[in-house]
């Protein structure tokens, strides 16, 4: 019972201050200004910005759950989903990936699994994303230097090659020894 009114207060609490925050921002802005440039916005764009939110967040979440069976951890895609769609706007609000620690969070409360087999996933899953980033990220500059036929640096090549290399080094140890 006790639990139940700190938890209740716990909320209320919480809402006020939102509320409270939300008062000064729209205090804060002149609403004529803001009516134009809702006026202004195209729609088109904004539905498909959202379209392609959900789909990455749904491929985000299939790509979590297939990873974590290959350690045994069987999680539906559907909760998949729904942990990673979460981590995701946590991520948002607070500091230093904390959506990433709420996802091993999660895993252990919700299927009593060990930090150890969440957290190698997690981090293996960082590494990729970094590994694919990046080379994305060297292709784009390629096509652009390509495109307004630019002279590349010279060493960009060999920057992205030590940088990669010291990703897949950080791979293979994170597998050797999360284990």
């Amino acid at each position: 019972m006790r639990k139940k009114i700190f938890k209740t207060i716990k909320f209320l609490l919480s809402l006020f201050i939102a509320f409270i925050l939300l008062y000064y921002i729209i205090r804060s802005l002149d609403l004529n200004i803001l009516l134009e440039y809702i006026k202004e916005m195209d729609y088109f764009l904004i539905l498909l910005s959202y379209i392609i939110t959900l789909i990455s967040f749904i491929l985000r979440g299939i790509r979590w759950s297939d990873m974590l069976k290959a350690v045994k951890i069987s999680l539906g895609y559907l909760v998949a989903i729904k942990y990673y769609s979460f981590s995701i706007i946590v991520s948002t609000f607070f500091p230093m990936r904390a959506g990433d620690l709420l996802r091993i969070g999660l895993i252990r409360k919700t299927k009593g699994f060990g930090y150890k087999k969440s957290a190698f996933v997690v981090l293996f899953e960082r590494i990729l994303d970094a590994l694919s980033l990046g080379l994305f990220g060297l292709v784009s500059v390629y096509i652009t230097y390509t495109l307004y036929n630019l002279i590349l640096p010279q060493n960009i090549f060999q920057t992205f090659f030590y940088i990669s290399l010291f990703l897949l080094f950080a791979l293979i140890i994170v597998i050797l020894f999360l284990r």
